[in-house]
């Protein structure tokens, strides 16, 4: 991805759409592709991903608490939660308030 940044950055600039742009390169879907060329951009952003995953953590328990029965998947995650081994309930508890975190704004 490195090879081919500078080709991106000019198709980009030169107008180049959004939904163009995740057609042709889809590695910027994942979160690992995008956080790796927003660091391509901006070197100064070393362990985004890290400091964006501290900082959601502090806002996690709110997430879930202001979601709580705003969605029918709701009740599923809480009987994912209840059945969990107690070492996996961290991470669903972040999937969940990254897949709540729209409803917030409904």
């Amino acid at each position: 991805m490195q090879q081919t940044f500078a080709w991106r950055r000019k198709e980009i600039a030169d107008g180049m759409t959004l939904a163009e742009t995740l057609e042709k390169y889809p590695f910027l879907r994942t979160s690992r592709g995008l956080c790796d060329e927003v660091r391509r951009i901006h070197p100064a952003m070393e362990n985004m991903q890290q400091r964006f995953s501290e900082g959601f953590a502090c806002i996690m328990p709110k997430v879930l608490h202001l979601t709580q029965g705003k969605s029918p998947l709701y009740q599923l995650y809480q009987e994912a939660r209840k059945e969990a081994l107690t070492e996996d309930v961290p991470d669903i508890d972040r999937r969940a308030a990254h897949f709540f975190l729209p409803y917030i704004f409904m």
